[in-house]
């Protein structure tokens, strides 16, 4: 209620200075002079003042604001740019690893699907030493230790 009561109050004070302003005005339109010439010409002058200095820092200040802003929305720009970077380079290296699989499996001549252990299997006899290789490799293994 207090919060209304402040409203009616500011609303109904301005519409009272607006309505004083307003007799004012027209009494001196009237009259052809201004009522306390001095006080008010000299009220005028520090407005003008206080508003010309006023304007010039905001005009500062709204150059450095536009150039922030700018920089700083140029900024997000780049940095949206380089997260779709980084997901096209995780998607082109999870094809590439996809792709080198199924290269793999090309070079590989098999009739059905292996499993792991037909890997290790295959791994086993490629790997086999013959006679003579197991002869010489425990010749020199027996030959180290002495």
């Amino acid at each position: 209620m207090i919060v209304m009561h402040a409203a009616f109050l500011s609303t109904f004070v301005s519409a009272l200075a607006l309505a004083f302003f307003v007799g004012i005005f027209n009494l001196e339109h009237r009259r052809g002079a201004r009522y306390f010439s001095r006080v008010r010409e000299g009220m005028d002058s520090g407005a003008q003042w206080l508003f010309g200095y006023l304007a010039k820092g905001f005009a500062f200040f709204g150059r450095d604001v536009l150039r922030r802003a700018a920089h700083g929305t140029f900024n997000r720009v780049l940095q949206f740019l380089l997260g779709c970077l980084h997901t096209l380079e995780y998607y082109v290296g999870r094809l590439m690893h996809t792709n080198s699989t199924i290269a793999k499996k090309g070079e590989r001549k098999t009739d059905g699907p292996q499993t792991k252990l037909d890997e290790i299997a295959q791994h086993k006899v490629s790997t086999t030493l013959s006679e003579e290789e197991r002869r010489k490799h425990k010749e020199h293994s027996v030959g180290t230790r002495l």
